[in-house]
């Protein structure tokens, strides 16, 4: 069973492509590209922007582990509601509105999920390719690979 998946709709190839490449900046990046996040076979489902979800989820991990208290994200726009905890080396996930939860081993939940980034912006740059051009798309991408490998062990 996957720890993680990340679907990227048509509807968002669609929309994206509509976009002149040039006009989207940073703040667009961490906004736009939605997708769906699906962790331990879709026990916990998340509608978000690719980039500022991970940048969200991430971030909250770290804190998790510098703290050790529970964090919540939370969507600008009230799509989502994620409570955070971590007993030992498990991170619970749990969707405040009720829309499920998922308890993951800390290490395999970090490698899994870089991978699937990876793997989710591989398929981006193949239906997009106008993102690769953009200096802004390059550089959220490399700061989210980043903070994830300075968590991964």
């Amino acid at each position: 069973m996957k720890i993680v998946e990340i679907e990227i709709p048509e509807e968002t190839v669609n929309l994206e492509k509509s976009r002149p490449p040039e006009a989207m900046r940073y703040d667009d990046f961490v906004w736009c590209v939605g997708v769906v996040f699906s962790f331990t076979a879709r026990a916990l489902v998340v509608d978000a922007s690719l980039f500022g979800f991970m940048k969200k989820l991430f971030g909250a991990l770290r804190d998790i582990q510098k703290t050790g208290q529970p964090v919540l994200l939370n969507d600008e726009n009230g799509a989502y509601q994620i409570s955070l905890s971590q007993e030992g080396d498990m991170i619970h996930l749990h969707d405040t509105f009720g829309n499920g939860s998922a308890s993951i081993r800390l290490d395999p939940l970090l490698k899994e999920t870089y991978a699937e980034f990876i793997r989710a912006t591989e398929e981006l740059e193949t239906k997009i390719p106008s993102f690769l051009g953009n200096e802004d798309y390059n550089k959220i991408k490399t700061e989210i690979e980043r903070n994830i490998q300075a968590l991964t062990p």
